[in-house]
Parts: structure tokens; sequence; C-alpha cells
């Protein structure tokens, strides 16, 4: 029962961060000022699957418990998000934009390449 709970809250992190993707790619497409309604789903699919991260490695955690890939894939991930993050609210603030782009890009597939390691753990229990 709580694996396939695991499944189904992967299922939605895996929605979520594609729709951040996807709205960040058409923000920053579409420049300043930014579409308010692009920008709040933008935010509010972030939030949601850093909800859904956090509950996916709370029952990773009960169910099959961390090793060495697990931990240094959460570590990653969590790092990336703080840039992610950092980031994000620099560019929106539109300070040193380049720069800030830079590393909202870079830490983007840093995160990506993390899930990867966590989802590679998980599906190979």
């Amino acid at each position: 029962m709580l694996l396939s709970n695991i499944y189904l809250q992967i299922t939605i992190n895996i929605f979520l961060i594609i729709l951040t993707i996807a709205t960040g790619m058409m923000i920053h497409k579409k420049g300043k000022p930014y579409n308010k309604v692009l920008f709040s789903i933008h935010k509010i699919a972030t939030l949601g699957f850093l909800v859904y991260l956090s509950l996916i490695l709370v029952n990773i955690g009960k169910t099959i418990g961390f090793d060495s890939l697990l931990i240094v894939s959460v570590i990653v991930a969590l790092i990336a998000i703080g840039g992610l993050l950092f980031s994000g609210g620099m560019l929106s603030l539109d300070k040193a934009f380049t720069v800030n782009l830079w590393i909202h890009r870079f830490t983007m597939f840093l995160f990506i390449f993390a899930a990867i390691g966590i989802l590679f753990k998980i599906s190979n229990g």
C-alpha cells in the first residue's frame, strides 16, 4: 500500500516538475513584464513539487531506508532546490540577470540528475 502511494506521489511530482519547467520557459520567452498567471502557476507548481518531494522522501525512509546513493542524491537535490529558489527570486527582481539565469539553468539540470538518482534508487529498491 505504501509503495503504491510513493508511485502516485512520484507521478504527481513529475507532472509538477514538468509544469514548473514549462511555465519557466514560457515566462523567460515572453520576458518582462511577467505574465501574472504564468508566474503564479510557476510558483504554485514549484511549491507543490517541494511538498510532494518531502512526502516522497519520508515514505522512502519508511519503506526502503536510505543508502549512500540516495543520501547523495537528496543532498544534491536540496542544494539544487536552494539554488533554484535563490536564482529564481533574483531573476524576478532583475538582479544580475545573466549570472542568475545561468545559475538557474545549471541548478535545474543538477536537480534533474539528482531526481534521476532518487528514482533509480526507488525503482531498484
